[in-house]
């Protein structure tokens, strides 16, 4: 019984004496002779249906994927405008409601969806004047803690320059 008792204590400490990820290792087997090692997966591409994969901004692949990023951007902002608008403000005062911030995160998503532009549409005036408006109005309403009709004025801006990157994103 005693022995038992001793092991058990001294297992947390053991467990800590393992190097770090000893314990997520897999037993492999032995080496292979001759095996080419496995080739690293690319880096995860952002697809419409995706448009934030794990990877620091991904940049669209395509024009045609990017113009699918901004879409669902803009119908998620679409479907939050109308939510934000029915909702009724029953936090504290100084607070910020539950539709408002789902709102705002929208808004947050369909500016990044649009700076993940394909490298060579970078350069077109529709998308540095909507990326700016987007950004300025997003900052104008998150550092002033604005009311609900102020946050519902920018994020139909913010839905209108979306729409207007994405027409010319289309067209090039």
């Amino acid at each position: 019984m005693r022995a038992r008792s001793l092991l058990l204590a001294t297992l947390p400490a053991l467990c800590l004496a393992l190097p770090p990820g000893a314990e997520a290792q897999p037993n492999q087997g032995p080496p292979v002779p001759n095996q080419a090692p496995a080739a690293e997966a690319p880096p995860n591409q952002p697809t419409a249906a995706n448009p934030t994969p794990m990877t620091p901004t991904p940049r669209a692949p395509d024009m045609q994927t990017y113009v699918g990023m901004l879409q669902k951007a803009a119908d998620d902002l679409r479907r939050e405008i109308p939510r934000a608008e029915s909702s009724a403000r029953t936090t504290q005062a100084g607070a910020t409601s539950p539709a408002l911030q789902q709102l705002m995160h929208a808004m947050q998503e369909a500016r990044s969806a649009a700076e993940r532009a394909p490298t060579g549409f970078t350069d077109n005036s529709v998308f540095k004047d909507g990326v700016r408006e987007m950004r300025e109005r997003y900052t104008d309403i998150t550092s002033r803690q604005e009311e609900q009709p102020r946050a519902l004025e920018a994020a139909r801006a913010t839905l209108g320059a979306l729409e207007r990157i994405r027409q010319a994103a289309a067209s090039s």
